[in-house]
């Protein structure tokens, strides 16, 4: 509707609630407990209460396991992203320098002379793009192997959604270098620590927990900087380069919309399963120390 300020003054309150409720919640369950213990009330009839015992308690398990809908989610999104995923396993590191970057270089000439093409050409270009952007990040949400090869594929799919967004008019130059600015930078941090865990460890890919948190902690933590920086965390430039591209993708462009904001979920979900395979869980070293299951 036009109002940023009550937009603003939403948003802040929203902040300000959540951690309230956050930082009470224990004050909260302590109170209900009490007042159960020294003031019970036996418990109203409900519509529940009417059906037979049998459906009540299906009802009762099926909600505590949420209905199946990890199994469900995953068996029609998760699993078929994977599986195309693995259709992918041509690509390489020196496959990716080889093909994608002179096709990025190509696109960067188009832009400059789009105005050669005609319209009804140069209205795919966008979508095309960003279309390319969306496999990058689906190869590396299924990569097993090489986590270099899955942390350059989510840094080039910024480069192409910031391809893809400068056809549209009004999206300046400064924009995307500010919007990139933040990418290349936390791109070579991240990407010069995978580059020191590759040499300091024998083994490093995506296919178990492996916990080097243990033995590098300072390399784990620069990791998740970079990691949260690539992701759009609040206040990084990539938080407000992602406003900057919603803001410039007209409202007849539905796929181009569907692919970007699928690129940055699938690559959020990428960055973070990459650092948690890396520096978290048991380490796989055994001599360091890992809780019982009793514990």
């Amino acid at each position: 509707l036009g109002l940023e300020d009550l937009a603003l003054v939403h948003f802040a309150g929203n902040a300000f609630l959540r951690s309230y409720q956050l930082l009470v919640s224990p004050s909260v369950v302590s109170y209900m407990i009490r007042e159960q213990f020294y003031n019970f009330v036996p418990r109203h009839h409900t519509f529940e209460d009417s059906l037979p015992k049998k459906i009540e308690y299906s009802i009762y398990l099926l909600s505590l396991k949420e209905w199946n809908l990890d199994s469900f989610l995953n068996f029609i999104l998760w699993t078929p992203l994977k599986s195309v995923g693995r259709k992918l396993n041509f690509l390489t590191i020196k496959r990716l320098i080889a093909v994608f970057i002179p096709a990025y270089l190509l696109g960067i000439v188009c832009y400059f002379y789009e105005e050669k093409f005609p319209k009804q050409i140069h209205e795919y270009f966008p979508t095309a793009f960003a279309f390319i952007g969306l496999i990058m990040v689906i190869k590396s949400y299924s990569e097993r192997k090489s986590p270099r090869m899955s942390f350059l594929l989510i840094i080039l799919n910024h480069f192409w959604i910031t391809l893809a967004i400068s056809f549209n008019e009004y999206f300046q130059l400064n924009e995307a270098l500010f919007y990139l600015s933040g990418i290349v930078v936390a791109g070579s941090v991240g990407y010069i620590i995978l580059y020191k865990l590759k040499k300091l460890e024998p083994t490093v890919d995506v296919n178990q927990f492996y916990g080097h948190v243990y033995e590098h902690p300072k390399l784990a933590f620069i990791f998740l900087l970079s990691v949260l920086s690539i992701t759009g965390f609040p206040i990084t430039p990539t938080f407000i380069g992602e406003d900057l591209v919603f803001s410039h993708i007209h409202e007849d462009q539905v796929f181009l919309a569907f692919f970007i904001s699928s690129s940055f979920i699938l690559s959020g979900i990428a960055m973070l399963r990459l650092y948690a395979k890396l520096f978290l869980g048991p380490h796989i070293k055994t001599y360091h120390e890992t809780p019982y299951r009793s514990s």
